[in-house]
């Protein structure tokens, strides 16, 4: 009977025993580590309380068709395992259920349990961000679409460069005035050093 117990809380989640109380199985969701870079299964937990509920319709013919039993000697069964089962706990035995948990005797008419260990349903697995070096995607800008590196330089124009053609100029004015400032400095504001030097060599003509 404990096995076919145990199968049954597997399967729907919730299973009530009359006159001890009822075992559920949660299923916490995946959580992450970021610091081990890694995602935790989730975890199956056995909760408790000690009010028992009604069980579901389907509840005697599925135990009755796992057992390959009619349908009322699965009722009997599973009453006189639950009866036998508060006796047993209320003498002081601890029942050791394994995969469930253990039931014990507390104060006075009380029960108590303790869950088994949770387990996680999968192994834990690796998490780290892939970065794919100038991937190629769409995205929507509101009823149009556009890729990455369009938005990109849409968002990021790019400056256009100034350009550099007066450093030139202002290089050879420079120039020109260091040129004149040392003519001037060598022949002086005269005349002379503005006229040409040459002395002037009178043409001879021939009378016809």
């Amino acid at each position: 009977m404990y096995s076919a117990l145990h199968q049954y809380l597997i399967r729907f989640k919730e299973l009530s025993l009359p006159g001890i109380g009822t075992i559920s199985l949660q299923t916490t969701s995946a959580r992450g580590d970021f610091a081990a870079r890694l995602i935790h299964a989730p975890v199956q937990q056995i909760s408790w309380k000690a009010e028992a509920t009604d069980h579901p319709a389907h509840f005697y013919p599925w135990l009755a068709a796992l057992m390959q039993i009619p349908a009322g000697e699965a009722i009997n069964q599973f009453h006189d395992f639950c009866s036998q089962l508060k006796e047993q706990v209320y003498a002081g035995a601890k029942i050791d259920w394994k995969g469930v948990g253990v039931i014990t005797k507390g104060a006075g008419r009380t029960i108590r349990f303790e869950p088994a260990v949770s387990t996680p349903v999968e192994t834990a697995v690796t998490a780290e961000k892939i970065i794919r070096e100038k991937a190629e995607h769409d995205v929507r800008v509101g009823e149009e679409k556009r890729t990455a590196d369009e938005m990109r330089a849409y968002l990021n124009p790019e400056k256009a460069t100034p350009s550099r053609w007066w450093i030139a100029a202002l290089v050879l004015g420079l120039l020109a005035v260091m040129f004149t400032g040392w003519h001037l400095s060598e022949k002086g504001l005269g005349l002379e050093a503005t006229s040409c030097t040459q002395p002037v060599v009178p043409m001879e003509t021939t009378a016809p």
